[in-house]
């Protein structure tokens, strides 16, 4: 069994906090009058679909990308393969941070999507369309 993670101490925290703010626009937070009448009390909601990348997870790879460009300099990109809210973080982070970004989707996603436009446009050749 290995052991669990260090926890962050507060200076961590603190520069964390300090580099997502300078690279990720702050995220609304609104209230909602009908949602607050219908329980009672006032809810407000922080909309995180507002992102850069329209996930809270851009943060994390603000952070994680942050470290890896302190701790090691000479690594000049990234490579993600995912092509999710999290390699959308990677690839907005390594952007924001100066970093090469490689993002190689996974293969049955690229798959999914060629047969889904080979299938699109056999059923538009069917009904006449043409291409160009």
């Amino acid at each position: 069994m290995t052991n669990p993670p260090e926890l962050p101490d507060l200076a961590a925290l603190d520069a964390a906090a300090v580099l997502v703010h300078r690279v990720v626009p702050p995220t609304p937070q609104y209230r909602w009058p009908l949602l607050s009448r219908r329980v009672g009390a006032e809810i407000w909601v922080k909309h995180e679909n507002h992102t850069p990348t329209g996930a809270f997870k851009v943060r994390g790879g603000v952070v994680y990308l942050g470290d890896l460009k302190r701790s090691r300099p000479d690594i000049k990109g990234v490579i993600t393969a995912t092509t999710g809210n999290h390699g959308q973080s990677v690839a907005y982070s390594a952007a924001a941070l100066g970093r090469c970004l490689c993002a190689a989707p996974p293969v049955r996603r690229i798959r999914r999507a060629l047969q889904g436009s080979s299938r699109r446009l056999h059923e538009n050749h069917k009904n006449g369309s043409t291409i160009g």
